[in-house]
């Protein structure tokens, strides 16, 4: 039995009905549909995080246990950053969100913001997404802002490229590493309706993925910047924002 298939066994057994997916907007993964992943599955170990121990005990011995350990613990800084789901004025959030992020310096954001991308480029350019590597060729640059992010454009026709190209191939990069075994596309939808952001997924997932992938931990950067509260934006192929939130 491989890891992933027991992990999907133990969340199954953990919480046998997955629940829906909460009335907010959150658009699903490509081919990725409610029924084949448990959707809201995390959101039942909040604040804290208290249980999710249950989930990695008793593992096959040796480098499974050390995989599922390194998954565990990056659940365990999931829940740190933003596991509580009280809003300040009221209600409860569907999502992660991180409502008390720490202050980070704005030289930080831009060198984590090429890290990022030139990490991106190199995944792209590994799994043969020809278009997003060379729209990431060469890196845009940083641009670091404070305040509240804008939005980025409704229609796709406003959209700059490489945003476009963020949205339709970045969620299939880690898939084109040959396993596409069901079990863990079924990890995929619990992890991915954390925050309906596919590169906070890769990050939690990174240890099913990195014997195939050989490269760094390609999405440290992104995880760094989510967890300061940065919100990226895209408006053009040669630059991204990122916006810092206002202490």
């Amino acid at each position: 039995m491989t890891l992933s298939k027991t992990l999907v066994d133990r969340f199954s057994a953990h919480f046998p009905a997955a629940v829906s997916c909460p009335p907010v907007s959150c658009p699903p993964q490509e081919e990725l549909k409610a029924e084949d992943g448990l959707i809201g599955f995390f959101q039942n170990f909040r604040p804290d995080g208290s249980g999710l121990h249950s989930l990695f005990e008793k593992m096959p011995s040796g480098e499974q246990t050390h995989t599922a350990n390194r998954l565990l613990d990056r659940l365990e800084l999931l829940f740190r950053f933003a596991g509580d789901p009280e809003r300040p004025e009221g209600g409860r959030d569907a999502y992660f969100i991180v409502r008390n992020p720490e202050p980070i310096q704005p030289q930080r954001v831009e060198q984590l913001g090429e890290q990022w991308l030139g990490n991106l480029h190199q995944l792209a350019l590994q799994a043969g997404a020809t278009e997003l590597r060379d729209r990431l060729a060469p890196i845009p640059s940083i641009r670091v802002l404070e305040g509240i992010a804008p939005k980025h454009p409704r229609n796709d026709s406003e959209k700059a490229e490489l945003l476009m190209q963020l949205r339709d191939t970045g969620p299939n990069l880690t898939s084109r590493f040959d396993h596409d075994d069901s079990s863990i596309r079924t990890l995929q939808g619990a992890y991915y309706y954390i925050a309906c952001d596919w590169m906070l997924r890769d990050y939690l997932m990174w240890p099913l993925f990195e014997d195939k992938i050989r490269l760094g931990d390609t999405f440290e950067p992104y995880f760094q910047l989510w967890r300061h509260g940065i919100k990226y934006r895209i408006f053009s192929d040669e630059r991204a924002e990122l916006y810092m939130p206002r202490h």
